[in-house]
Formats: structure tokens, C-alpha cells, sequence
């Protein structure tokens, strides 16, 4: 006796896969044990699709990454930021799946030619000039998070780098509540910068870095270790950071969370300290300044 084919095609979502779109090809399903002329009905129906629960609940925020790219949508339970910082949102990151916080985005080109004309997009859908106040207010945030990371691959003290990681987390809300202009906006969007409390932190931090410190006799210079100089670095971005902070602040007409400078401002204290430590912790003395006119 003949049997019809029993070949039947499945379409699965690749849990292996970071794009959208992207499936796993045709699943072979085999005759049944007891082979019969007539199909039973669930044999004959295709399988459906099977889809991951993350996917089935997606978030797409109207907010367009203020480098130029596409709004972002997620995904599955695991994260990984691909371009502008400004495109993480602690709202997303609250609501991962399965309480675990975390979520992926979608995979999106990283150039769309949009900014090509020297214009960008804020958060909330504004189109502005990238010489705008409050572009290069988040441009200089961006960049003390990239001189901060460089600082810490420069052999700087294992037992810091929670502390810091967490830094670079606070920057990047920083960052997307700078490129959000409108406060109800950044408020219905759950699009939070940094917190009072992230503020005392950093102030016990560098209370406990700084006790067992030599206290200061004169102005000191910059240098010593790498790890001590790139933190230097990075505390000198760190003011430029602020001043553009100010500047956007002082403008009428624009809203900027009041923790914002006072942030900076305490981050710029801990990064000296942290200098200092990196130079202790390695048994470098602090470079005295010396007037030439002596």
C-alpha cells in the first residue's frame, strides 16, 4: 500500500536570531507511528506559528534616534543598544519579559542618510540643526561616556567597575532625557535622567575613595598612571559636558531636569578622586603644580 507524503513544514521564530523576520527553515515532520489511508484533522492542519512571547508584546515608542535613525521596537529578552545611546529608555529596560529588565531591539541599519543635510531628530519628533544647544548638550554627554569606558580599560581598579558601569547606565538616561525637549513628553514617555539619589551616591563614593588619600598640599597636574590620566580626561570632558548643560539650561524657552548639572558636577569631583586613587593604588605621588616664577 502506498501512503501520501507525509512531509510537513513548520515555521519557527530563531531564538538565535537578532532581526526581525529572520526564521528558521522547515521543520521535517515524519509519518505517524500507525500509518492510515485517511488523514486524522490534526495531521492535516499546518502548525502554527510559534511566536516568543517578548515579540508578541512590543513596544514602538514614536521616537526617532536623535543621530538620524529609525524609531526602535523590541523584541526578545536580551538587550544590546546599536548606535545613538539616546535610543535606551528606561521605560523599556523596566518592562523587559519575564522580569528580567532586559530587552533587544530590533536590528536597524545604522546609516539612513537622514542626518546628511546637518539635521537631526529629538525624541518626540522635532527636526533640529546639529549645531543646536541641545544636540551637542548630549553629543559631549555621549562623549564622557565613550572617555569614561576608555578609562576604565586602562587598567583602573577591578573593584571600581560596578561603580562605574552603573555611571555609564546613568549617562545614557542622562542623555535621552537631554535629546527629549518636551518634559511631558520625557514624562509620558517614562524617559528618566538622573535621580537625587544616584546624585548621593556618587557623593559617598567619593567620600570613601577620598579618606584614605593624602589630603591635598598644592594644585596637582594631570598624569601619573594611564589609569589616572584617562580619568583626568574624562573629568575634563565631564566639565565640558557641564558647561553645555548650563548653556541649554539658561535658554528660554528650554526644559532641562535640574539634576542634570548638579550630576555633572559631582561626577567631574569623583573622576578626580578616582585619579588620585588610580595613582595611590599603584604607589604613584600625586605631580605637584609648580609656578615657573619660583
Amino acid at each position: 500500500m502506498s501512503f501520501p507524503s507525509w512531509g510537513s513544514w513548520s515555521v519557527v521564530r530563531s531564538p538565535s536570531s537578532s532581526c526581525v523576520g529572520s526564521w528558521r527553515s522547515r521543520a521535517f515532520r515524519g509519518p505517524p507511528d500507525r500509518p492510515s489511508t485517511r488523514l486524522r484533522r490534526s495531521q492535516r492542519r499546518r502548525p502554527k506559528k510559534t511566536i516568543s512571547p517578548a515579540s508578541s508584546t512590543r513596544i514602538s515608542p514614536r521616537a526617532a534616534d536623535p543621530g538620524g535613525g529609525p524609531a526602535l521596537r523590541s523584541d526578545s529578552a536580551c538587550c544590546h543598544p546599536v548606535a545613538a545611546f539616546a535610543r535606551s529608555w528606561r521605560r523599556i529596560a523596566r518592562t523587559g519579559p519575564n522580569g528580567t529588565g532586559c530587552r533587544r531591539l530590533d536590528c536597524v541599519k545604522i546609516y539612513t542618510r537622514r542626518g546628511d543635510t546637518g539635521r537631526t531628530d529629538l525624541f518626540g519628533g522635532e527636526r533640529v540643526g546639529k549645531d543646536e544647544l541641545r544636540v551637542a548638550a548630549y553629543g559631549d554627554v555621549d562623549e564622557l561616556n565613550a572617555s569614561l569606558g576608555l578609562a576604565m580599560a586602562s587598567g583602573a581598579d577591578p573593584g571600581l567597575q560596578a561603580s562605574l558601569r552603573e555611571i555609564q547606565s546613568a549617562l545614557f538616561d542622562l542623555g535621552a532625557s537631554l535629546a527629549t525637549p518636551d518634559a511631558r513628553h520625557r514624562r509620558k514617555a517614562g524617559v528618566e535622567g538622573v535621580t537625587a539619589a544616584e546624585i548621593d551616591r556618587l557623593e559617598s563614593l567619593i567620600d570613601r575613595l577620598e579618606a584614605p588619600l593624602e589630603p591635598l598640599q598644592a594644585f596637582i597636574l594631570p598624569g601619573g598612571s594611564p589609569a589616572a590620566s584617562a580619568f583626568h580626561v574624562a573629568r575634563t570632558v565631564c566639565r565640558r559636558a557641564e558647561r553645555s548643560v548650563v548653556r541649554l539650561a539658561g535658554r528660554e524657552g528650554e526644559s532641562v531636569e535640574e539634576t542634570a548639572v548638579r550630576y555633572l558636577n559631582r561626577l567631574s569631583d569623583l573622576l578626580f578622586v578616582v585619579a588620585r586613587h588610580e595613582n595611590a593604588r599603584q604607589g604613584i605621588p600625586d605631580i605637584a603644580w609648580v609656578s615657573r616664577s619660583d
